[in-house]
């Protein structure tokens, strides 16, 4: 578990200054603020780095010279800083327009437990981080509908529409190309670097096909009937909206809510079943739990000897969706002449080899 974290900027006249650190019992000399920058400025990758400093190990990012942000955070020596590569640089970014208004010092706590929480998080739990974001989800709204877009455009479409300075975007970019989301390419003939989609992440409620199965097989055959009522009644009604989306990937993403949600997605409990949720490291079970049901994703029911049951309503769904559906609105935009014939037959082209790579 990360010691703690330290948020500083470099001045060039005074050197390291401390702007924020968590736990506020938190010493790190200038001397070692010192070699951080060092290390950055001079390493083979400036923005992210790691150095050993007598028993610690630490990982700190740097914003660039543009704004000259650092947050570093400080592990045990057995600790390794690639676990927390990810998650550390988003986070100094998301605290940038914060630190502008000088109001991150609240957020500090909540951004150190993210830290430390991270390298446990699964798969899941990662693409709900990827979707909680503001900007990645433009992005794939953006890219969904033109499918490719001028690199440098892009940045200024987006600024427009999420109304902010996008002090990460190159970041978020590399990150998504890194995860074979986004291709970047140049085309021959048409000026400038674009931006391909290769696949998009989605969120949405399902019913619980785990749960309904094991339903089917079970004994108690009028509780069953009440719990399947109940998924039934709710998916008559259910239509997607993004604020809802948003709000269910933010159950998944913090671990707490995660462990009971897929707890729920094997079988229905009874309350004694929920609370020994404990021993994996749930704290304050049955708050969560009526959190859940306030938000529809947890439901109860009453069973034959009036001992609550409960079971999961609505099941939560992160994944991918690839762009093969691309090829039409690819034919649209060339027949309504909307980009270059050289960049939609590139864009077919790489939609295509992403195809055969992946199957």
């Amino acid at each position: 578990m990360p010691i703690g974290m330290i948020l500083w900027r470099w001045d060039y006249r005074s050197g390291a200054e401390e702007l924020g650190k968590y736990p506020k019992e938190l010493d790190v000399s200038d001397k070692t603020m010192m070699q951080l920058y060092s290390q950055h400025l001079y390493g083979a990758q400036s923005d992210i780095v790691s150095m050993y400093v007598g028993a610690l190990n630490i990982i700190s990012v740097w914003t660039g010279s543009t704004h000259n942000y650092f947050l570093s955070l400080l592990l045990t020596i057995e600790e390794q800083p690639e676990d927390y590569k990810e998650v550390i640089s988003d986070l100094l970014y998301y605290l940038i327009p914060f630190i502008e208004e000088d109001t991150f010092n609240t957020l500090l706590p909540s951004i150190y437990q993210r830290c430390t929480e991270f390298p446990s998080t699964n798969l899941e739990q990662r693409r709900a981080m990827m979707y909680g974001s503001n900007l990645n989800r433009a992005i794939f709204k953006t890219l969904s509908e033109e499918g490719c877009f001028y690199r440098d455009e892009l940045k200024i479409w987006l600024e427009d529409i999420l109304k902010t300075k996008l002090y990460n975007f190159e970041y978020i970019i590399d990150g998504l190309v890194q995860n074979d989301i986004l291709k970047t390419s140049i085309v021959r003939g048409v000026d400038g670097t674009y931006v391909f989609l290769l696949k998009y992440l989605i969120c949405f409620r399902a019913p619980p096909l785990d749960l309904s199965q094991k339903i089917k097989i079970a004994k108690d055959n009028e509780l069953n009937q009440k719990i399947l009522k109940k998924i039934r009644d709710f998916f008559k009604k259910y239509v997607p909206n993004e604020q809802d989306n948003i709000e269910i990937a933010g159950y998944i993403r913090q671990t707490n809510y995660w462990v009971i949600i897929d707890f729920l997605r094997k079988s229905y409990a009874k309350h004694s079943s929920l609370t020994k949720l404990k021993l994996h490291g749930v704290d304050q079970v049955m708050n969560l739990v009526n959190n859940l049901i306030n938000s529809d994703i947890v439901d109860i029911v009453v069973d034959q000897n009036e001992e609550q049951v409960y079971f999961l309503k609505s099941d939560i769904i992160l994944d991918f969706v690839p762009m093969n559906y691309m090829i039409n609105q690819i034919y649209n935009m060339h027949v309504e002449d909307r980009k270059p014939d050289k960049l939609l037959l590139s864009y077919i082209s790489i939609l295509k080899e992403n195809y055969l790579e992946s199957h």
